[in-house]
């Protein structure tokens, strides 16, 4: 049903969405991180200093389960 509303780009689209959520939770002077599970946007492909962090995190998290 969320698919069919107009206007809901940034309902529907995950990238918006943590964007708008993100800015919401800074603009009350709160921290994204307490409300919304750990995301990454990776921008600069493979050589990316996001894909590193994203990298570097599913290590730490693959060593911490293992």
């Amino acid at each position: 049903m969320y698919g069919k509303v107009s206007q809901n780009y940034h309902l529907t689209n995950k990238k918006n969405l943590f964007i708008n959520m993100k800015r919401y939770y800074l603009a009350i002077g709160k921290d994204p991180n307490d409300f919304i599970p750990m995301t990454f946007l990776i921008t600069g492909g493979a050589g990316g200093e996001s894909f590193q962090r994203f990298l570097q995190e599913t290590k730490t998290l693959h060593k911490s389960t293992v």
